[in-house]
């Protein structure tokens, strides 16, 4: 009976251990590559002027049918195109009422057809919007209880757990905290990825030059720091990357136990001259497409440049600076940007986490640097993604997504 019951103990033990798969430089183990194949390209260049989407933040998202559904940032609505890119309407549009946004830094269709929306404008208490299959608004809820408030959300399959930028007010030791967390669906905090203090903005201040410098230099030593990646996949397993290690963990969809440990030994990327250059002129976009205009007598490309040389960026850059996880299990880590034209360099892992190699995407189309949020999303075999051509001008992408085997 003794040995019976050692038998199971171990056999237990065995099933839910979890497993680490190690990754040298080079595949080992590589059986194919992944291919993107262009299928479809539109955008502001073909589009009425009334459906223009010229912010770079947006974000575009499918639904099982193919039609497209692009957030479009700076007008604050949520446009819906058909698979061949012609338009269809306006979903949602900017206001107060229910529904409507204010801000829309967030917008997402779930596998389960329905779509999540989050509704927030700058230090504000953020709205979570719901919509069913038809697209018709149902509810909004407000993360409250006193933790960390999400201010935007890459959700999983049935938003059961998103992930997103966090903020803490703490007004008795005038500090904002903020951070990159793992929230479940009723917002409370499952995970936190990374977190950062500083000094509260001095909203009596608006307009002193030396308080938003001071902001600046905190927030450019935050995000050098590793903040962090999170992923999800279809049967809504959670991915987490260590940014400063290399190091994934793939937990089960109730986020109770670690499945897989995926590294991988490879040489830091250090920070060049053009990723300096390309990091102030990226801040001196953002804030001219920012609700604050009179900012950009403030944000001038030498303010800028100041504030990155006063926060002392550390040499190398994160070893992870995006997680996502296509379809069919293939599991992307984003490992580096050229900055002279938005190359990304995106490493690529089996289901089982053996490392197939390196593909690479144009036009920052795997990522958003500056939000830190996905710019790609997956459905149908297809990859929808946003892309700035060389006239400056957004554009919608769509890829076929496709293994090619190895020879």
């Amino acid at each position: 009976m003794k040995w019976t019951v050692s038998v199971l103990f171990f056999l237990s033990l065995n099933i839910f251990a979890q497993k680490t798969v190690t990754n040298g430089p080079v595949p080992i183990n590589a059986s194919y590559t992944l291919s993107f194949v262009e299928e479809l390209r539109f955008g502001s260049g073909e589009a009425e002027d009334h459906y223009l989407f010229a912010n770079d933040n947006s974000t575009v998202t499918a639904d099982s049918e193919g039609n497209m559904y692009v957030a479009d940032v700076a007008n604050v609505r949520v446009l819906v195109f058909d698979p061949t890119g012609k338009f269809l309407r306006v979903m949602a549009k900017k206001g107060e009422g229910p529904g409507e946004f204010r801000g829309i830094p967030s917008f997402q269709i779930l596998d389960n057809g329905k779509a999540m929306g989050v509704d927030q404008v700058m230090m504000s208490i953020p709205r979570f919007y719901y919509f069913d299959e038809n697209m018709k608004f149902v509810e909004q809820k407000l993360p409250m209880g006193g933790g960390p408030v999400a201010g935007n959300a890459y959700f999983n399959r049935d938003a059961g757990f998103f992930f997103g930028f966090s903020f803490k007010v703490d007004m008795e030791n005038q500090k904002l905290e903020l951070g990159w967390c793992l929230f479940r669906g009723d917002f409370t905090l499952a995970k936190r990825l990374s977190g950062y203090k500083m000094p509260l903005p001095n909203f009596a201040k608006m307009g002193d030059p030396a308080m938003w410098k001071e902001q600046m230099v905190h927030r450019f030593k935050y995000g050098s720091s590793g903040l962090g990646a999170c992923a999800f996949d279809k049967q809504g397993r959670i991915y987490l990357g260590d940014a400063l290690h290399y190091r994934i963990t793939r937990w089960d969809p109730e986020f109770t136990r670690e499945e897989l440990i995926i590294t991988r030994k490879c040489k830091p990327i250090h920070y060049s001259q053009e990723d300096t250059d390309a990091l102030v002129e990226n801040v001196v976009d953002q804030v001219l497409q920012s609700p604050l205009p009179q900012l950009a007598q403030i944000f001038t490309d030498s303010f800028v440049r100041q504030a990155v040389d006063e926060a002392d960026l550390p040499p190398t850059k994160p070893r992870i600076q995006g997680l996502l996880v296509t379809e069919a299990g293939d599991i992307l880590v984003l490992r580096d940007i050229r900055a002279a034209n938005g190359e990304q360099m995106v490493d690529v892992f089996d289901p089982k986490g053996y490392y197939q190699g390196e593909v690479t995407l144009p036009n920052n189309a795997f990522f958003n640097p500056f939000q830190y949020m996905p710019r790609m999303s997956f459905r149908n075999g297809r990859a929808y993604t946003l892309e700035v051509d060389e006239n400056g001008d957004v554009q919608v992408v769509r890829y076929r997504v496709e293994r090619v085997k190895r020879s």
